[in-house]
């Protein structure tokens, strides 16, 4: 997201140039003022709060003659060298996925996550993913270690027989699987309020913009998502294919033919997959999936950590380009893949870590190194159901 690479605006010489830079980008890309200038002051240098150090234990939030060394090329920062915000488009202003990690990445240092913060995930769906991309194919496979998944299309009746739908993919269906598994857990039922228009589901889960083609998009996957049967493995357990979602929506014809969605209000989660959810879940940060909604490579990267760190114990695990190309990079194929897919993830990456602020991970020569570090969320089996 912020790469050192890219070029910008000289960097301000003082806190008020310096947070009068940061004001001007976010207003220019629709930030209101005076959210803005709130943000801005929890940002400066010295001011509210300091940014937490990344890997080369720079404290961001340091300035004067006394700060420590300059960023080293491996840390993650929301900074390039010249403490100065650099954006991938135009440096002059901030894309909206940067505003949203900026301000998420303050709200989650400085706030402690509560009831209504917390998202739940079936264990294997942290460690292998749907696909991120469109796929012509019926069928996708995807493993990471003793962790696999299958998924394959299927179909929906219109009215007229059945439709062939593709494959579910992109950021939607994994922010629309983590808002229903919360619910399915936290209320102890397979039968789940989707809210009363497409709008509403995605206020719900994270994701509405007010773009309305993102509405005709979330329709789109999840038909997709309703008609594929997913099959999970584990360690010898193999849960059968069966779909995720048992029913969900009614889709008829509206006028001249065109697509219409009609809500019903109610879908219902198959048994099978609730069963799966109710023998592993991993508690996940709302607001961090909210951030990187944008992105599904940086929602797995996330939910990945999420479930992994926690369980090293002892000296940090070092994932080579091999291994997090198999996991997360499989879409990047060719003889340029890997190389392709480094260059995304180390972008991914720094993006992940501004919103788990807690998370020990770095990107080094030959991968990326993890160690042991607290979850995003803390486990407690008492936070899983509503009160």
């Amino acid at each position: 997201m912020f790469d050192a690479s890219e070029t910008a605006a000289a960097a301000p010489h003082t806190d008020d140039a310096w947070r009068a830079d940061f004001i001007r980008r976010a207003v220019a890309r629709g930030m209101p003022r005076d959210e803005a200038e709130q943000t801005a002051r929890k940002m400066v240098r010295g001011k509210t709060i300091d940014l937490p150090e990344r890997m080369s234990g720079r404290s961001i939030g340091t300035r004067g003659p006394q700060a420590p060394k300059l960023i080293q090329p491996t840390q993650t920062s929301l900074f390039d060298e010249n403490d100065s915000f650099v954006s991938a488009g135009d440096p002059g202003c901030f894309s909206k996925n940067e505003l949203s990690i900026i301000t998420k990445h303050l709200e989650i240092h400085e706030t402690p996550p509560t009831s209504e913060d917390i998202a739940f995930l079936s264990t294997v769906m942290c460690q292998v993913g749907l696909p991120r991309s469109e796929v012509v194919e019926r069928e996708f496979f995807r493993r990471s270690g003793d962790a696999w998944l299958m998924v394959q299309a299927g179909a929906i009746d219109e009215g007229g027989g059945p439709v062939m739908q593709p494959l579910p993919y992109g950021p939607i269906p994994r922010l629309a699987i983590a808002w229903l598994s919360t619910y399915a857990l936290r209320n102890d039922t397979r039968e789940i309020p989707v809210g009363r228009s497409a709008a509403e589901f995605l206020r719900n889960i994270g994701s509405d913009d007010g773009d309305t083609r993102r509405h005709h998009m979330l329709a789109k996957q999840l038909k997709s998502l309703t008609a594929c049967r997913i099959q999970m493995g584990f360690r010898g357990i193999t849960h059968n294919p069966a779909p995720m979602i048992s029913s969900l929506v009614t889709f008829t014809k509206g006028k001249r033919g065109k697509q219409r969605i009609v809500w019903p209000g109610v879908l219902y989660m198959s048994e099978e997959y609730f069963k799966t959810l109710q023998n592993g879940a991993t508690p996940l940060d709302r607001r961090a999936m909210s951030a990187l909604r944008g992105s599904s490579l940086c929602l797995d990267i996330y939910c990945f950590l999420a479930n992994r760190l926690h369980r090293i114990s002892g000296k940090p695990i070092v994932l080579h380009w091999k291994t997090l190309h198999e996991q997360f990079g499989q879409e990047y194929g060719g003889s340029s893949g890997i190389k392709n897919f480094k260059r995304k993830f180390k972008v991914a990456i720094k993006s992940v870590l501004a919103v788990y602020p807690q998370a020990k991970a770095k990107i080094i020569e030959g991968g990326l190194q993890i160690g042991s570090s607290p979850p995003p969320i803390a486990y407690r089996t008492k936070s899983i159901k509503s009160k």
